[in-house]
């Protein structure tokens, strides 16, 4: 018995029986419908609100609260590779690094961000 037998009726199998789900992905924190298409109006994001006319006593200046986060993220690597027989081919090699740096965000957003991708 070959090691090309036992891959064939290994995925066989695999493919007549159902695969069970594990807790993992029952219990995910990710949403289900994470990648359907949602109406802008239904999200009710701040930034897309309608502003109503209010009438305010005193005006209440905006005070930076100095909220600041810094990413870095040294190596990033992608690599796409395709089956030619029984082994596989690089076809495509991405590497990348990422910095940001981003300010008060709650109030007047400072943002600055540098992507090197190869």
């Amino acid at each position: 018995v070959s090691p090309i037998i036992i891959n064939t009726v290994i995925t066989i199998q695999s493919a007549l029986s159902p695969a069970a789900e594990t807790p993992e992905e029952l219990e995910s924190p990710v949403p289900q419908d994470l990648w359907e298409r949602r109406n802008l109006k239904d999200l009710k994001l701040w930034f897309l609100e309608e502003e109503e006319e209010k009438v305010t006593q005193a005006v209440i200046p905006l005070v930076p609260h100095g909220e600041s986060l810094k990413m870095y993220i040294h190596s990033i690597c992608l690599t796409l590779e395709a089956g030619v027989g029984h082994r596989t081919m690089p076809m495509l090699l991405a590497k990348a690094s990422f910095q940001g740096d981003v300010k008060n965000w709650s109030t007047l957003i400072n943002l600055h961000c540098h992507l090197d991708l190869e």
